[in-house]
């Protein structure tokens, strides 16, 4: 009972480790296009210096496999892939800096069985007498990408140190960059004079994606920056749509994989699939790759030399343009912008219109404008009898001239009606106190006394009411 429960352990983590490997795997084929799995076969034990103590297992040969199953009830299987079994590259490096030892290829050997091909490397390792070569195979992830990176800068030095990038990342100014700056138009510029039959975007693009088309084709080495969805993979489809039309290579290099496939997407949406040589695709092997290779070797598309709607095209855009151009053009007087006028007019879409007629109105000048504005702003001083004029004692009134004689003779007969209502209040105010009205003074306390007196005056008949 022990024993079987010991196996049954074991067989849970070997399967979860199996299981981590296949996990790892399809990661890295999903994001960076590269099988790292392999089956290693043929390891080489050896010391670094001869009195050292600690062992080095090193693999010889690395096939490459896939690791799947076909549900969780059933086991592993291992499956070769289409790609060639390869000399372990890290050690190949290594036995040619440290020990001046150059392995041959492994397409040199011409025999049939490993064992063969294991005598074989260990005459070309020549074997130091601590040193052996087993025939153990085990399953790893091993990927090679920062040796890649070191044997091209190993094999293309002189060309890196002459690369405009590398010279300005390194701090050396080169005149030849700082001079082509100056041949790139401004978007501006180059939106005016443009024409639709010099354009082989195949998407959709705003003036900051322009800019940097505008870049790319004028040589410029620039940085793109922007966050998800704003048109980063969009603009690199418009850039190798133009550099296509121009005859010439483009190496589009990103580490996921998933940014290659939407450009790659765009690019066969648009019909232009044939002209790219997908060399990130984890199904790719000698065989395939010769195949598109081949394919995009022999694709010819014809194009028509005029296209009917080009020239209805920069009519269009000149119109816009121009309108634009208009918006943005100061008038002369007013030295303001229509789009800053419409800027000011939009502030007030919650005050309610009041309509007129300004006549001439291209002649206002700022001047003028500040004159209409002063004298608006009076009616602000206003504002409070404007709201109450339907119940305004002036309600009515209405003065059709204005004198300095009209003017005099308001002030006389304001102050007379001044007069009369302090002697009113007076008179009131005794009454209240006489009689014990209740209520606030005012004006229409004395309308409902005077209705009062009236009506007494009939009720009473022949007697006569004294005057209040």
């Amino acid at each position: 009972m022990l024993l079987e429960e010991t196996l049954i352990k074991l067989q849970n983590k070997f399967e979860k480790n199996l299981n981590e490997l296949r996990l790892k795997m399809k990661s890295s084929i999903e994001e960076k296009g590269v099988n790292t799995l392999y089956l290693a076969c043929g390891f080489l034990n050896w010391y670094e210096v001869s009195h050292s103590k600690d062992l080095l297992k090193s693999p010889l040969f690395l096939i490459p496999i896939d690791l799947y199953r076909e549900s969780s009830k059933e086991p592993f299987y291992i499956a070769k892939l289409d790609d060639d079994i390869v000399l372990n590259p890290v050690l190949e490096q290594k036995f040619k800096i440290d020990f001046g030892i150059n392995l041959p290829p492994i397409d040199q050997f011409d025999g049939e069985t490993f064992d063969e091909l294991f005598n074989f490397y260990a005459n070309e390792l020549k074997l130091e007498s601590n040193w052996e070569i087993t025939s153990e195979a085990y399953i790893g992830l091993f990927s090679f990408s920062k040796l890649v990176m070191y044997k091209d800068f190993d094999q293309y030095e002189d060309l890196i140190k002459e690369n405009s990038i590398v010279r300005s990342l390194a701090g050396v100014n080169d005149e030849y960059d700082e001079n082509k700056s100056d041949s790139v138009p401004t978007i501006e510029e180059y939106d005016k004079t443009a024409k639709s039959m010099e354009n082989f975007q195949i998407l959709d693009a705003d003036s900051s994606q322009q800019e940097a088309i505008l870049a790319a084709k004028n040589g410029r080495n620039f940085v793109m920056q922007g966050p998800p969805g704003t048109g980063k993979s969009q603009t690199i489809a418009n850039i190798i749509a133009e550099f296509l039309a121009l005859g010439k290579k483009v190496l589009f290099v990103s580490e996921k994989k998933a940014a290659l496939e939407v450009v790659k997407k765009r690019i066969d949406e648009k019909g232009l699939g044939d002209y790219c040589l997908d060399l990130h695709n984890h199904n790719s092997n000698k065989k395939s790759l010769l195949q598109d290779l081949s394919k995009s070797l022999n694709t010819t598309k014809n194009a028509n030399d005029e296209f009917p709607y080009f020239s209805k095209f920069d009519r269009i855009k000149k119109q816009l343009n121009d309108y634009v151009s208009s918006l943005h053009t100061k008038l002369t007087l007013l030295n303001q912008t229509p789009q800053k006028i419409h800027g000011r007019l939009g502030r007030l879409d919650s005050v309610p219109d009041l309509l007129f007629d300004i006549k001439d109105v291209e002649k206002i000048d700022q001047n003028k404008l500040n004159e209409m504005e002063d004298f608006l702003g009076l009616f602000e001083k206003m504002k409070d009898l404007v709201k109450q004029k339907d119940s305004h004692l002036w309600k009515g009134t209405l003065i059709t001239e204005s004198s300095f004689d009209t003017e005099s003779r308001i002030s006389e007969k304001f102050e007379t009606l001044s007069n009369l209502l302090r002697e009113i209040n007076a008179s009131l105010s005794e009454l209240i106190n006489f009689q014990n009205i209740l209520g606030n003074k005012s004006l229409s306390m004395i309308d409902r006394l005077t209705e009062y007196k009236m009506d007494l005056s009939q009720y009473l008949g022949h007697k006569k009411v004294k005057s209040l």
